[in-house]
């Protein structure tokens, strides 16, 4: 691989949900707190005009809230693109740049949204270290509490892995996508087929939801998490087809493509993977068959 990653990111619109001081937590009084829903939002609103620039520049790049990466062919690229981009988020957007985070090297040596790159001729899209290292955390996190609870209570809670929220939300951009696109000229097939869609999205939720509330209350949802799973995962892997069907249009990976065919390009690739997430179809609905006295 001879792109060379520069990561950057802005900090001085966001700020933690609170600081602490002499071991007393006090509030943030600047910025909207790292992490809250109005993140994103802030970030694309703020950041709007880097994207721009960046297009401008013809740089290849990828950004999500304050989290940005800039591809180039050589380190000196790297380190001149990161000097240029800096100056233009200091002086034109009056912002500061977070160092510790920011940093010009390998793909393979940094990571975007918990992925990284393998390295060589032929690299590979993989899991980074750290977000393992959080997985295994919140996994000793949840047995660590299992002392004087009982077996099914600590499979309940990892259960709750099985069943949240990014199980059936991969493909939301997506259906809101396509759902824009058809808001002012679409044909009766194209709102049913919508409205089944948006039915299917609402169920899932509702039924997440219910597992949660079945955790809290100290029950064990294996059978319902699992439920969960696998149905999310059908509507995650149908969805670009169906997507596809409705608007003749390519999935496409190409920078200059519509954000409609680069999200169907990057579902069309991903979806096949998301029936191994939380476990495969067949370990899944073995569970289900069990939790319904079919075995």
């Amino acid at each position: 691989m001879t792109d060379t990653d520069i990561q950057i990111e802005p900090t001085n619109f966001l700020c933690p949900s609170g600081v602490r001081e002499g071991g007393l937590v006090s509030p943030s009084v600047e910025g909207t707190p790292q992490g809250g829903p109005l993140s994103p939002l802030l970030s694309n609103l703020v950041l709007d005009e880097l994207d721009r620039e960046l297009e401008r520049r013809g740089h290849r790049f990828v950004r999500y809230a304050d989290d940005s990466n800039i591809y180039v062919r050589s380190e000196r690229a790297g380190q001149r693109v990161m000097e240029s981009v800096k100056r233009f988020i200091t002086e034109k957007r009056k912002l500061k740049v977070n160092e510790s985070k920011s940093a010009v090297a390998k793909p393979q040596e940094r990571k975007f949204l918990g992925f990284s790159f393998t390295g060589g001729k032929e690299p590979k899209r993989k899991i980074a270290p750290k977000a393992i290292d959080r997985f295994k955390e919140r996994i000793r996190e949840i047995t660590h509490k299992a002392k004087g609870q009982s077996t099914e209570q600590v499979m309940a809670e990892l259960a709750y892995e099985r069943s949240g929220p990014e199980r059936y939300l991969s493909c939301y951009p997506l259906l809101r996508e396509l759902m824009a696109l058809l808001e002012h000229d679409a044909t009766e097939r194209q709102r049913v087929q919508i409205g089944y869609e948006v039915a299917r999205l609402a169920t899932l939720r509702v039924m997440s939801l219910s597992v949660a509330g079945m955790l809290g209350a100290g029950a064990n949802p294996a059978l319902e998490a699992s439920v969960v799973k696998d149905q999310g995962a059908l509507f995650e892997q149908a969805l670009p087809g169906t997507a596809q069907s409705l608007i003749e249009q390519t999935p496409s990976t190409d920078a200059d493509a519509s954000d409609f065919r680069q999200m169907l390009g990057h579902l069309v690739q991903n979806a096949p993977s998301y029936s191994l997430r939380g476990g495969t179809r067949e370990i899944l609905r073995g569970i289900i068959a069990r939790g319904l006295g079919l075995r």
